[in-house]
């Protein structure tokens, strides 16, 4: 399996459909900015062009990180 940066945004909006709206999971959080996870800044913050607009999304590690950093 490719890493979500070698995926093309066809590859990577396909992923997030099989993973997460086929699956029932609709989490979906707009924090306010700047982005960090703790006291670290968001490092990479990946971007989908859509006809409706644009989904920025983080990667996975600053995603898991977050959910880590709550506990």
């Amino acid at each position: 399996m490719k890493s979500i940066k070698e995926m093309t945004q066809g590859e990577l909006a396909a992923f997030i459909q099989s993973h997460l709206w086929e699956k029932g999971i609709d989490f979906v959080e707009f924090p306010p900015g700047p982005l960090a996870v703790g006291v670290e800044p968001v490092k990479q913050v990946n971007e989908l062009k859509f006809s409706t607009g644009m989904l920025r999304i983080i990667s996975p590690t600053d995603c898991v990180k977050d959910r880590l950093a709550g506990y």
